[in-house]
């Protein structure tokens, strides 16, 4: 008797936090693989190519239909999450989502005024502390160079045929040993 109690469903003891699945996304994505199916077994079979390209057209048209119905069910999901599950994220989510307490709060007074909006607020921390240049300001370095001697072939030519494969000097990450080969350098260089 105990053997046959084991097979009833039990409930669920922790429930899913966050969940956007449902019937409708679980019966588009099924048939979007369906059909992907059939359009892989078409193409592979070397199938005539109006079948393909109808079994294909059908694939994508109903690949779009269920990102449309996925992206919104996400964030309807997510949204309602959000609402209902504020205590997981702190104090920076009850700013944005405007749930602030009497503990939660940017203690800066721009100009003194004790109802300033959080955006004040914070536009006037970024202002402190990363202030926009000025017409008073000084920020173009000019270095005092002294006399430096002109560049000549043979140097450039030094530095390229110095470079290892495999390894990118600069920040554009290319790759000179690879992209030139030993003529192609001798032609650039001349």
């Amino acid at each position: 008797k105990s053997a046959f109690k084991t097979l009833k469903k039990k409930p669920k003891k922790f429930a899913k936090k966050f969940s956007f699945w449902n019937e409708d996304l679980r019966i588009s994505r099924n048939k979007v693989n369906r059909l992907f199916k059939t359009y892989i077994k078409h193409k592979t079979e070397g199938s005539i190519l109006e079948i393909i390209q109808s079994s294909g057209n059908a694939y994508r048209k109903e690949r779009a239909i269920y990102k449309k119905l996925l992206l919104p069910t996400k964030r309807k999901a997510w949204e309602s999450f959000c609402l209902n599950h504020n205590e997981r994220f702190g104090f920076p989510f009850n700013l944005v989502f405007n749930r602030g307490s009497s503990e939660n709060f940017i203690g800066v007074n721009p100009n003194n005024d004790p109802n300033s909006t959080i955006e004040d607020k914070i536009n006037y921390l970024m202002d402190n502390f990363f202030p926009s240049p000025s017409s008073e300001d000084n920020l173009e370095y000019t270095p005092i160079i002294g006399h430096v001697e002109p560049m000549v072939l043979e140097d450039i030519e030094m530095v390229i045929n110095a470079l290892k494969g495999g390894k990118a000097p600069g920040l554009d990450r290319i790759d000179f040993g690879e992209r030139f080969s030993s003529t192609t350098k001798n032609l650039y260089l001349t």
